[in-house]
């Protein structure tokens, strides 16, 4: 059997520039393939199987932040980590300002042992990001195919369905046609929560205050008074997603919040507050009795007959994807309370 080359079996490829600037023997040690360059001009030509690029500082030959700003402008988007002594802290800034790292060089054993750490954590990191951005892509092509592919059978057996009704109107019509409903609403409901699960990758500044005010426009046409009486703090997010949040919930109280039988001129408030460790969404409607909050949040779970329950799973896989746990209890008021917590600071 051949075996496989050294580059194979390592942890992945590393290019050091300036040599002296960085311990590659230590690097190689711990299983790294490492490449090493004594210029900035001979480091862009070894970048295409790099995993990560490490450099030293020793100026006016070598520059790390002209580096790191030459790589970039390569088209280089892996992560480069300047490792040196004695840099100045405008040129730190400059590092950190075009998304490279940096680890002061002390030359001991255990700043060498940072070193390996640090080289190993952001390679790592690199490749969860990749990983969960494929897995994403994966999801949406799943999602498209689910959400346009599967309309034309559904209405094509509709349409026959219909037909078929013409002739005759047999009991089991009315099982082929919950079975084709079911089935919408799984074409509807399957790429929301595929697009608005998958792990948040590329989070944005997402302002709550302002989303969840502006979502109210979801429920206009309904007896829904939206109010955010209190600022909501700024997190790292999705914005279509959050928004898809704060819709959901406002149309679920609009859907589920008004006792059947109630009058046209009955209407419900919906409150967006702060809470200690996020934010809560609650009602003045009919509320969810105790023995079915457990399971609200479950796919399939819906308090509207021959329905397929879609909308809060949505809900709870938003959250989970930005990283925030989702309750629900009863409200002050009565009615339907949804708290999320972010588990961590809440703004950015």
């Amino acid at each position: 059997m051949t075996a496989l080359p050294a580059f194979a079996r390592s942890n992945g490829h590393v290019v050091c520039v300036a040599p002296g600037g960085a311990p590659t023997d230590d690097l190689s040690a711990a299983g790294w393939s490492v490449t090493t360059r004594s210029d900035a001009e001979s480091a862009l030509d070894a970048l295409d199987a790099a995993d990560c690029v490490v450099t030293g500082h020793d100026p006016p030959a070598l520059d790390a932040a002209a580096l790191l700003e030459r790589i970039r402008d390569a088209g280089y988007d892996g992560p480069i980590l300047v490792y040196a002594a004695d840099i100045a802290d405008e040129t730190v800034e400059r590092v950190l300002a075009a998304g490279g790292d940096f680890l002061p060089a002390g030359g001991d054993t255990g700043d060498r042992s940072l070193l390996r750490e640090r080289v190993r954590t952001i390679v790592d990191a690199r490749r969860t990001r990749a990983a969960l951005r494929r897995e994403a892509d994966l999801l949406e092509r799943v999602a498209s195919v689910v959400s346009h592919d599967f309309r034309n059978p559904i209405g094509l057996a509709q349409g026959h369905l219909g037909m078929v009704r013409e002739r005759t109107d047999h009991d089991s019509l009315d099982q082929i046609d919950y079975a084709i409903d079911r089935i919408a609403d799984l074409t509807d409901g399957v790429p929301a929560l595929a697009r608005n699960g998958s792990v948040v990758t590329e989070p944005e500044p997402v302002d709550l205050t302002a989303i969840a005010e502006c979502s109210a426009a979801a429920v206009a046409d309904r007896p829904v008074d939206v109010r955010v009486d209190e600022a909501l703090p700024t997190v790292s997010g999705v914005v279509s997603r959050v928004a898809t949040l704060f819709e959901t919930l406002y149309a679920n109280a609009a859907e589920h919040g008004i006792a059947d039988g109630a009058g046209t001129g009955e209407s419900l408030t919906v409150r967006i507050e702060p809470t200690e460790d996020g934010f809560r969404v609650a009602d003045d409607g009919v509320g969810i009795p105790e023995r079915e909050r457990d399971a609200v949040f479950d796919w399939g779970v819906s308090t509207v007959d021959d329905r397929l329950g879609v909308g809060l799973a949505v809900v709870d896989a938003i959250a989970e994807a930005h990283g925030w746990t989702a309750t629900v209890a009863e409200g002050s008021d009565g009615g339907a309370r949804f708290e999320f917590a972010f588990g961590g600071p809440p703004t950015v």
